[in-house]
């Protein structure tokens, strides 16, 4: 059968997709002119053209890969057992003469990235202090409940797929324990859950110790293991919480850094760490009226209470937990301080809210231990008096 050559003048995108790629418009020329204009779209693999005014019938198809550009000088070599209007039989061949015009092929395509959870890669150095900060403290009363007296913490990751798994694992001196948190899902955030655990519930199953939480994953076909952190638990008592202080949170805000929604799963967390909350000042706003008689009177007292935090020298692990994580993307803050020394005992969880920026100061140098700061002030601005 021999191959009827048709020449074309155009060749335009007509603005609709098919299978994700731009379907042609063609006006021909020879022998087809009069079935002008034609139509060619990819499909399946392969190039077919039709002519619009049969119906979208298929007439040919062209099965060599072209994929980008102005489909032309194509070669279409099935017939699909069809004939098209006035005797021509398929295959033919479809070539430029010179009049298409080109047009830039633009595919949209979407990807979804995929983050595989990872600590950011470090040089060691033999450092005596290292594995002291690296071991958070935390502190749980077998019997009593209050909140200042009983440490809770709380893990997270954000999956890629329904396909991808997670297991949250506390392990004792590289043991499994018998008590294991369970993973629950972000209400907001697909494929993405957190655990919490209370360490009152560790300490009346397996005791004091060390402990360690680690994520293990499969997130789209990759398997790993991550660290969460690595804790020691004791029993609390004033002997044990002595020159502590300590940061309790719930996130229940969109956290860009991880990437994760935490809106409505209010995810309660703690820390405990060495330093000094108190210096609190009142900041007493003081509103009054002169009257004409040149007698002052009050109208309005407010006590705009702040407290500060300090820390400890720490190195970057605590540092960064609190910089970019506790005073970051705290939905509620409540502040404990546990010194013996302090100016006030009733520091106990305290509701409060950052009102000025954490300062780091780094001390002396040749040495990696840095000291945070932060001001912090009443969550409540209810201790007030007014006319």
């Amino acid at each position: 059968m021999a191959t009827v050559c048709e020449n074309i003048s155009n060749i335009i995108p007509n603005g609709t997709l098919h299978n994700n790629r731009p379907v042609y418009d063609i006006t021909l020329t020879g022998n087809l002119a009069s079935y002008s204009p034609g139509r060619i779209r990819y499909d399946n693999g392969r190039w077919e053209f039709y002519c619009t005014s049969g119906g979208n019938l298929v007439f040919a198809s062209a099965t060599q890969q072209t994929l980008a550009g102005c489909p032309k000088e194509l070669d279409f070599n099935d017939n699909n057992g069809q004939q098209v209007p006035e005797g021509y039989v398929y295959p033919f061949l479809l070539v430029d003469c010179g009049f298409c015009t080109i047009y830039e092929e633009r595919i949209f395509e979407v990807f979804e990235s995929v983050k595989i959870p990872g600590e950011l890669p470090t040089i060691e150095h033999s450092e005596p202090f290292k594995c002291c900060d690296e071991r958070l403290l935390v502190l749980a009363h077998p019997t009593e409940n209050e909140t200042w007296k009983n440490d809770i913490t709380s893990c997270w990751i954000k999956l890629s797929g329904a396909n991808d798994t997670v297991n949250f694992k506390l392990t004792k001196d590289g043991v499994d324990t018998t008590y294991q948190p369970t993973a629950i899902e972000f209400p907001n955030e697909p494929f993405s859950y957190y655990a919490t655990i209370p360490w009152q519930d560790v300490l009346n199953s397996e005791g004091i110790g060390c402990y360690k939480i680690e994520v293990e994953f499969n997130i789209s076909g990759i398997s790993g293991v991550n660290t969460w952190a690595i804790y020691q638990l004791k029993e609390y008592s004033l002997a044990t919480a002595q020159k502590t202080v300590r940061l309790r949170v719930n996130f229940n805000l969109k956290q860009a850094i991880e990437g994760i929604d935490f809106t409505d799963a209010n995810v309660e967390d703690t820390i405990r760490f060495f330093g000094f909350i108190g210096n609190r000042q009142p900041n007493m706003e003081i509103d009054n009226l002169v009257y004409s008689d040149r007698n002052i009177k009050s109208v309005v007292r407010e006590n705009l209470n702040t407290y500060e935090i300090n820390s400890d020298p720490y190195t970057e692990t605590l540092i960064s937990f609190l910089s970019n994580l506790y005073l970051l993307s705290e939905n509620e803050l409540f502040i404990s301080d546990y010194n013996s020394f302090n100016h006030s005992h009733k520091i106990l969880d305290i509701p409060v809210i950052v009102q000025e920026s954490p300062e780091i100061d780094y001390l002396e140098a040749y040495q990696r231990k840095a000291v945070l700061t932060c001001v912090v002030g009443d969550k409540n601005k209810n201790k007030r008096t007014y006319y």
